[in-house]
């Protein structure tokens, strides 16, 4: 009790765990393989119709570069440059839009992966 001798209710604690799922967290992963062009840009993965939560690029070239870019065609002066065999991978902030590849050398090829959520 304080001041004027009123005391403050005791809450009852509840201690039951609650479930908590988050379908951002759970992937079910399709991949792929393009064959990446040196003369023209081309799509390779459509904005998904739900939201995409994962997705992974690999250049499995040898020698060419592969270039990318989201919602126009690729250049050589595209946001994302791939060295031979390096991967990126967007698995906490996700791009959702169309998708476009162009190499610096033929025969090209970008493996990807990408899960969007049910």
């Amino acid at each position: 009790m304080y001041g004027g001798g009123a005391s403050t209710p005791a809450l009852p604690i509840d201690h039951t765990p609650a479930a908590i799922r988050d379908p951002h967290h759970y992937a079910n992963i399709v991949t792929a393989i393009a064959s990446v062009g040196n003369a023209l840009s081309a799509k390779f993965l459509d904005m998904p119709t739900n939201k995409r939560n994962y997705l992974a690029l690999r250049n499995n070239s040898t020698t060419a570069n592969i270039y990318v870019e989201f919602d126009r065609d690729a250049t050589t002066h595209s946001v994302i440059r791939l060295t031979p065999n390096t991967m990126i991978l967007f698995d906490v902030v996700v791009p959702q839009n169309d998708i476009y590849a162009l190499a610096d050398a033929a025969g090209a090829e970008l493996c990807y992966g990408y899960s969007t959520i049910i």
